[in-house]
């Protein structure tokens, strides 16, 4: 039974909850009502369509994953410190399910239903591709590199948060502590010739 009218903040929250667990297609409107406790019809009535929905979770994602880059832009002093800092800070376990999120939103199809130019997630990338483009007497190679660099630290955080829990179970915390000790070291090393 229902209480009240969930606020669109509430659906929001169920939708990100959904889609951290599975891609657009697979994640119904039913789905996002019943975790939200109301019904398919209120979430409608909030959000005009499935697709209007996802694209507001991607937007609270893009500005998650922006605020962050600027958190560790505010205090750094060259862009490999800045993509240093961002990568590290993408370790925290809290920072998952939004992790989640955007990298099945980058692997998702219906990106290109939605047109690239109007993708949520792309004022992110645009940025932390201009972040590592930034270096004075790069060459295009070079800053490509660069990109490809950062890009592979961001799947390798969102891998390493995916499966955190299992591996704590598999292997135990300790072992998890290490792994992130382990990662950040490699991250630092690749960066460092930024």
């Amino acid at each position: 039974m229902l209480d009240s009218e969930p606020t669109n903040e509430k659906i929001l929250a169920a939708a990100f909850k959904c889609y951290a667990r599975g891609d657009y297609k697979g994640t119904s409107l039913s789905c996002v009502a019943e975790t939200a406790d109301t019904t398919k019809q209120v979430v409608l009535h909030h959000f005009t369509s499935k697709q209007s929905l996802y694209c507001e979770v991607l937007g609270v994602v893009e500005e998650r994953l922006s605020g962050w880059l600027n958190d560790a832009e505010s205090s750094s002093a060259s862009t490999a410190d800045l993509l240093e800092k961002f990568t590290m800070r993408l370790l925290d376990p809290g920072r998952a399910e939004t992790l989640a999120v955007a990298f099945r939103a980058m692997s998702d199809p219906i990106v290109m239903e939605i047109g690239v130019h109007n993708w949520p997630l792309r004022p992110f990338i645009d940025k932390l591709r201009y972040f590592t483009r930034n270096e004075q007497g790069l060459s295009t190679e070079t800053e490509e590199k660069a990109f490809a660099l950062v890009f592979g630290l961001l799947g390798t955080a969102g891998l390493f948060l995916g499966t955190r829990e299992v591996l704590s179970r598999l292997y135990g915390e300790t072992a998890v502590q290490n792994i992130v000790k382990a990662i950040e070291r490699e991250s630092r090393h690749r960066v460092a010739w930024l």
